[in-house]
């Protein structure tokens, strides 16, 4: 049970299979953006949505800080907790001048719930895969019927 964190705001971000494989296995506490979600904070749910052709729910976690700084600057100090190669980093940040992270904690695999885009979809009828940030609240129909399937 996930209770201590239930009535939290959440965020949903998509991402690919082998990096949230890598963030329930703890080798990516990082997740880097090219922008930060504005509707949480510190503290709050991020939902982790694998993208085609698995199509459902991996994780949820805690987010225990944002990063704001520049490309460089992030990779020398975080490159470690990022699950990419050097390559790979320069390659999301190319052209940015700016960089942002998501640091995740308590990271929990919610893969055997087996929550799909199909099931997403009938519990919250307006529910999309976001290019960047799906926001949840209690307001958001569907919502409290997600939750009762996470928290329990």
């Amino acid at each position: 049970m996930i209770s201590p964190i239930i009535n939290r705001d959440t965020v949903l971000i998509s991402v690919h299979q082998k990096y949230a494989e890598k963030i329930i296995n703890g080798e990516k506490t990082i997740e880097l953006r090219k922008s930060l979600p504005q509707k949480v904070k510190p503290g709050d749910n991020l939902i982790i949505y694998v993208t085609s052709p698995v199509k459902k729910l991996y994780a949820i976690c805690t987010i225990k800080q944002f990063i704001k700084s520049t490309p460089d600057r992030l990779k020398a100090d975080e490159l470690s907790n990022t699950g990419i190669t050097s390559k790979e980093f320069d390659q999301y940040y190319k052209s940015s001048s700016k960089a942002y992270a998501i640091v995740l904690e308590n990271i929990i695999d919610i893969k055997h719930k087996n929550i799909e885009l199909k099931t997403l979809k009938t519990l919250v009828p307006k529910f999309l895969p976001p290019q960047t940030y799906y926001y949840f609240n209690d307001s958001v129909v569907g919502f409290i019927n997600l939750k009762k399937i996470l928290f329990h």
